[in-house]
């Protein structure tokens, strides 16, 4: 499948409605005498397009409506002409159907026709969707969940549209559309996650999807006989955290060779990914340094490489599109390259706000980088972040941004959209909510957001939905007043679950609404048991009542299972969620004392920074939650001690700001008797560079014991974080053991 590269011209939505008199006739009193009629040799998206109708207009009706093939509709002149029929083209002769690409529609009555039509690939079907949805009033609010409005007396007022999207692969990346194909069909997503059938349409397949030059070149395959074809970095080839030597000729044409064996498992997908892996690592060699010297940009050696590869694989299949990331190192525009025409660059906003537009003035930068890649780019893709990927289960800010920013995409020429939000769980912040607006205006990047979510929120949330629409500005004005990760305030926690309250009780009698406001709950349940301590001082503080804190052990349990009853899974991407749920399970109701080693600590202010804080990167393999009757609560993050990874981080959050003395709580389990144990700090993201870093011995732990590492008296920022590291020496030191952080203030 590929993008049409020229496409007609943006044109809105127009119906041009006459006055009732001409309308057309549907259904009387639940009877019709109209059938819908599909082409003689109808293809399979014509065939779904000519049921979804009929068995939309049969429940909105109360009517038999019969699909009937063209070579046999005789003399009759009552008819819903489906797709590209003999007489649809008869009454559109002089319309350019190839103007129409794979998704544009047409919807027009002629005396007493109407037709739904549209290009070959989806038209059809998307007619049909933007007739019942947009003259009908039918609404598909989730894959099991929507709106059939009853009229047995159907009467459509004269319609004339023509609709051309310019954003082709549209992608709200949430579980819904992903695990659902009918619901992404309907709502005319086409992403390369959408599981589509081709009845209802297919959608866009990246081979490879992103970051492939390890896929196509495995080092464990190559790098022994070929090191010149991987990064020289710091005078020596690697495959270690490193890319491929973009200026190396023979590297070039065994990856196309390779690519083209690829293509050929799926000659139909159209795009196949040539881009870098997920870290840095570009090649410092003199042929590549000097490219990147003359272009100003990272992106440079990559764009003339990539322009080469697909000018190879375009010999054989001239319809393909190569893709490429501008992403990371590569984000910047090269200064004289241009991308091929049958390139396409996939520009990733990882280094903007997500919760503010990218009109704000903190994402100039993406901004000014957006024009120069639309300036030079035959093939626009954007890559755009809107989810917490460190915490899916955190209230969510972004709703606001999503229609500013689809209009920017829209106007710099962008064929393809992939909003990346929580795509695996089934119920976080208003996810279905995310998908369905999302889905609109990536179609009609002219829609209103605004009067999408009150549409979205009146009609799945129905008495709930003001109490959730004020919750849901209580999200953002908290994030637009944030001072550090933790945005969500006490105070806006406690007002958050008030709405709630009140939310439950507009919909008590109604349970289908009543489970849709309770599921909604759970990210501000989620918060509130995260932050238990914290929430606690400040309840009696301010005496007002958190009732999940009563029976905290209780209110565990009940929302352990809810997350199985709604299908959440992961508290971050690719982190499951089981390891916070257990450390809740384990450490709820416990006394945890403090350092016995620190003395008397009445009076003092202290923090105890426990695995509910941690950030973890290779959980499973680099690190891993066990427990140990010898931590302070019965459980400890564990490292084997090969490699050099930050593999367990603690983040400073607002309440850690300022002067403390640092410890950390260590053991180790020792094969030899010195060296070195592990490496420990605390860095400040923000200013590149350690606030302290030490390197500690072995001879200087307590063989099996816990151990306070003394970090000194710092001032910590919210950019600052406690960070653990094995120093590869799995012969001197079996396992490395975290319990806690521990502050007191100065």
């Amino acid at each position: 499948m590929k993008f049409i590269l020229h496409i007609a011209s943006f044109v809105g939505l127009i119906a041009l409605i006459i006055c009732p008199a001409q309308a057309i006739n549907l259904a009387k009193n639940g009877k019709t005498n109209y059938v819908i009629v599909t082409p003689a040799n109808p293809s399979p998206v014509e065939i779904s397009a000519a049921n979804e109708l009929k068995d939309h207009l049969n429940l909105i009706t109360g009517a038999d409506f019969l699909v009937v093939s063209e070579d046999h509709i005789g003399v009759r002149k009552n008819l819903i002409l489906i797709g590209q029929t003999e007489q649809a083209k008869i009454i559109l002769a002089g319309t350019d159907w190839k103007a129409l690409g794979n998704d544009g529609i047409i919807l027009r009555t002629v005396d007493d026709k109407l037709i739904l039509t549209g290009g070959l690939k989806r038209g059809a079907l998307y007619a049909v969707y933007t007739f019942l949805e947009d003259m009908l009033g039918v609404r598909w609010w989730t894959h099991n969940e929507r709106f059939i409005p009853k009229k047995p007396d159907l009467n459509i007022n004269r319609i004339d549209i023509k609709y051309v999207p310019t954003i082709l692969c549209r992608e709200a990346h949430f579980f819904e559309p992903n695990n659902y194909g009918i619901y992404a069909a309907r709502t005319k997503q086409t992403g390369h996650f959408h599981q589509v059938a081709a009845e209802y349409g297919g959608h866009y397949n990246i081979l490879g999807f992103c970051h492939t030059f390890f896929k196509l070149l495995p080092p464990e395959k190559y790098f022994a006989q070929h090191p010149e074809w991987y990064s020289l970095i710091n005078g020596k080839r690697t495959a270690n955290a490193a890319q491929l030597c973009l200026a190396n000729e023979d590297m070039r044409r065994e990856l196309v060779k390779n690519a083209l064996e690829l293509i050929k498992t799926n000659p139909e997908a159209g795009i196949i990914s040539i881009s870098q892996n997920d870290w840095l690592g570009e090649c410092q060699c003199p042929e590549c340094s000097a490219l990147k010297e003359k272009e100003g940009a990272s992106s440079g050696p990559l764009i003339h490489f990539v322009n080469k590869v697909a000018d190879e694989i375009n010999k054989e299949y001239p319809d393909f599109l190569i893709e490429t990331l501008a992403y990371n190192y590569t984000h910047k525009a090269p200064r004289f390259v241009k991308p091929g025409k049958n390139v396409l660059i996939r520009l990733c906003t990882a280094e903007c706000d997500y919760a503010v537009p990218l009109t704000d003035p903190k994402n100039k930068p993406f901004r000014d980088e957006l024009s120069q890649w639309s300036s030079i780019s035959h093939n626009l893709y954007i890559w755009n972040y809107i989810a917490d990927f460190g915490r899916y289960l955190y209230p969510n800010p972004t709703l606001p941004v999503y229609e500013p920013n689809i209009k920017m995409f829209a106007q710099n020429k962008a064929v393809g959209v992939f909003m990346q939000g929580d795509s695996w769980n089934e119920s976080t912040c208003f996810v279905r909510l995310r998908s369905w607006v999302i889905a609109h205006l990536l179609w009609n990047p002219n829609l209103n957001e605004k009067n999408l979510v009150k549409e979205f929120m009146d009609g799945y949330y129905g008495p709930a939905a003001p109490y959730l629409n004020k919750y849901l500005q209580l999200v953002n004005s908290a994030y637009s007043r944030h001072s550090s990760s933790n945005w969500m305030t006490p105070n806006d926690i406690y007002v958050g679950l008030k709405l709630f309250e009140q939310a439950a009780k507009a919909v008590a009698g109604n349970s289908t609404l009543l489970e849709r406001v309770n599921r909604e709950r759970l990210p501000l349940d989620y918060i509130v048991l995260d932050n238990a301590a914290t929430l606690k001082e400040w309840s009696a503080s301010k005496k007002k009542d958190i009732p999940a804190l009563q029976n905290q052990k209780a209110s565990v349990a009940e929302f352990i299972k809810a997350t199985e009853k709604y299908n959440v899974n992961f508290s971050s991407e690719n982190g499951p969620i089981d390891t916070r749920l257990k450390i809740w399970k384990f450490t709820t109701g416990k006394e945890i004392k403090k350092p016995a080693e620190l003395g008397d600590l009445s009076g003092k202010k202290t923090i105890d920074i426990q695995e509910t804080r941690a950030t973890l990167y290779g959980e499973g393999t680099w690190v891993s939650m066990l427990e140990d009757p010898a931590a302070s609560n019965g459980l400890a993050y564990v490292m084997p001690t090969s490699g050099l990874v930050w593999a367990l981080q603690y983040r400073v959050n607002e309440d850690m700001v300022g002067k403390w003395h640092c410890y950390a709580s260590v053991k180790i389990d020792p094969i030899a008797n010195t060296g070195t144990a592990f490496n420990t700090g605390i860095y400040n993201a923000k200013k590149p560079g350690s606030v302290t870093e030490l390197t500690v011995k072995i001879e200087d732990m307590l063989p099996d014991q816990y151990k306070l590492i003394d970090y000194g008296v710092r001032n910590l920022t919210s950019d600052c974080y406690f960070w653990f590291s094995p120093v590869d020496n799995p012969n001197e030191v079996k396992t490395i053991s975290v319990d806690r952080v521990f502050l007191v203030a100065q």
